[in-house]
């Protein structure tokens, strides 16, 4: 199963560039971190660089690099690869969710509408109806920005297209209701369909309240 996601959306957006920061100075850090421990290695092999103070005795010896920066650099770096393992934790946790939020939802189209739908590539959806005499029976619709869409029987017959003109011609060529074409489909294919799938049981009872006048 697909798990679905907009390709652009503010979430999105908003994760790419603070991902990208995080990516980047991770890599200048690293790479500093491993030129100051290059440096710091080949001085601990040359020996401690000696410095003479004023008064003209020996100080201690310092290092070339300070080591506070060294260490800033080491907790800088930590702290944004926690900051990356937590953002994503919670895309993984996020996916999660929208994965069953999706199920349900397509549980819940086809139960009521009687259509299975997937979302194909290049903004292309993938309707299947439940009364299907086939499984790989299905409609394709694709819609341009200028709002302009095709539909494509992918599956059927010959037969099963042409008994299909009458629908095409009425609802989609003369009056552009997809809605309306798909609607009667449903009828059609349920009323050809001689051992078709029970919807769900539905309690049609009808409750009200009235009001209680003391």
């Amino acid at each position: 199963m697909k798990v679905l996601e907009l390709k652009d959306n503010p979430s999105s957006r908003d994760y790419a560039i603070r991902q990208s920061t995080l990516d980047a100075l991770k890599t200048e850090n690293s790479q500093l971190l491993a030129k100051l421990k290059e440096l710091q290695k080949t001085l601990e092999n040359n020996h401690t660089t000696q410095v003479e103070t004023i008064d003209g005795t020996d100080d201690t010896a310092i290092d070339v690099i300070p080591i506070q920066s060294f260490t800033n650099l080491e907790n800088e770096n930590k702290q944004l690869l926690e900051q990356i393992a937590e953002k994503e934790k919670r895309i993984s946790r996020l996916k999660e969710v929208w994965k069953t939020k999706a199920q349900e939802y397509r549980e819940a189209v086809y139960s009521l509408l009687g259509y299975r739908f997937d979302f194909l590539e290049n903004g292309r959806v993938r309707l299947t109806s439940m009364y299907s005499e086939q499984d790989d029976q299905s409609f394709v619709f694709t819609s341009d920005e200028n709002d302009c869409g095709t539909m494509q029987l992918v599956g059927g017959n010959s037969e099963f297209i042409k008994s299909l003109d009458h629908l095409i011609k009425f609802w989609v060529v003369e009056r552009s209701s997809i809605p309306c074409f798909l609607s009667s489909l449903t009828v059609k294919l349920f009323e050809n369909t001689t051992s078709g799938p029970v919807g769900r049981d539905m309690d049609m009872s009808i409750c009200s309240t009235a009001n209680q006048v003391e």
